[in-house]
């Protein structure tokens, strides 16, 4: 009466009722300044759009880091970004442009090779502009999409947090 899944090194039992998380299709506009909330599986997400300005030259905070896998935060130079953001679950064949060198890839294979588990996939809210580019999975991979850079003024800074 119990199913065995493998994901990459390890087997997960469970009961024959349960498989892997089908993503929700739901999908919102983020609206600056106020708490938007987005539904995946059986996660619920709180993604929060702030702005932060600077002097063209001057430093910005480096990106919160994860505390443990319920918060995420990064940064985006606000003017280089196509609006309206919004978030949704991951789309089969889709791409991102990864930071740093290289092309695009596949969110699969970014998934893969960050050893993210297939019943989880889903689950991880992915943050598009308006042309529906793959600007951020949320703690997995950030594109190269906006960086910010010694001129940036406007610094979009995308937070997520899980909710309980």
């Amino acid at each position: 009466g119990l199913v065995a899944c493998r994901e990459f090194d390890s087997v997960r039992i469970a009961g024959r009722g349960i498989k892997a998380t089908e993503g929700g299709t739901e999908e919102v506009r983020l609206e600056d300044s106020c708490i938007n909330t987005l539904r995946l599986g059986w996660r619920s997400w709180e993604i929060e759009l702030g702005m932060q300005k600077r002097r063209p030259g001057g430093s910005v905070d480096l990106p919160k880091q994860a505390t443990g896998s319920d918060f995420y935060q990064e940064r985006f130079d606000n003017d280089r970004l196509r609006r309206p953001l919004s978030a949704g679950a991951w789309r089969d064949g889709e791409k991102i442009r990864p930071f740093g060198p290289g092309g695009r890839k596949k969110l699969k294979k970014v998934f893969a090779e960050r050893r993210v588990p297939l019943r989880q996939r889903h689950e991880i809210p992915v943050i598009r502009d308006a042309g529906n580019e793959v600007l951020w999975v949320c703690g997995v991979c950030r594109s190269n999409q906006a960086p910010l850079s010694r001129d940036t003024v406007n610094v979009l800074v995308i937070s997520a947090r899980l909710q309980e």
